[in-house]
């Protein structure tokens, strides 16, 4: 199991912790950090998927369909285990546009909840038992 980091800033003081652990998309996947994924791609070391591969939709929606209530994923963690590092954005408009997907298990890398429906964001994962402070997913 992986999992996406979440920074806690104080007064002039940052600190990072690992986030909510992430369910892999399938066994022995383990679930990959965007950040590094994306640099993988970018120096050649990782090769890009093709979209005849199912596509990239197909893909994500199989990512989605593998977590359970109070798995939590960043948009970048969503995209590298879908075989896209570094189409976060993406991620999000397609969490946008599709009816269904459960968009709110997916947050920002930094822990953040979508903009404009932070309450919304936080009861649908209070309900799965996930802990959000300042709107912000904390690990339990």
């Amino acid at each position: 199991m992986g999992g996406a980091c979440v920074a806690e800033r104080g007064p002039g003081v940052a600190t990072v912790r690992q986030k909510t652990p992430v369910r892999a998309a399938s066994a022995g996947r383990p679930a990959v950090h965007a950040a590094a994924a994306s640099l993988e791609w970018q120096s050649g070391s990782v090769a890009k998927p093709s979209a005849a591969a199912g596509g990239f939709e197909d893909a994500v929606r199989a990512v989605l369909g593998a977590t359970g209530p109070g798995d939590v994923m960043s948009y970048g963690e969503v995209a590298a285990e879908a075989g896209y590092p570094g189409a976060h954005r993406a991620v999000g408009n397609l969490l946008r546009r599709v009816e269904g997907l459960p968009w709110w298990r997916v947050v920002a890398a930094n822990g953040r909840l979508v903009p404009g429906s932070e309450e919304r964001h936080a009861r649908k994962l209070a309900a799965e038992g996930v802990v959000v402070v300042d709107g912000r997913v904390r690990s339990h």
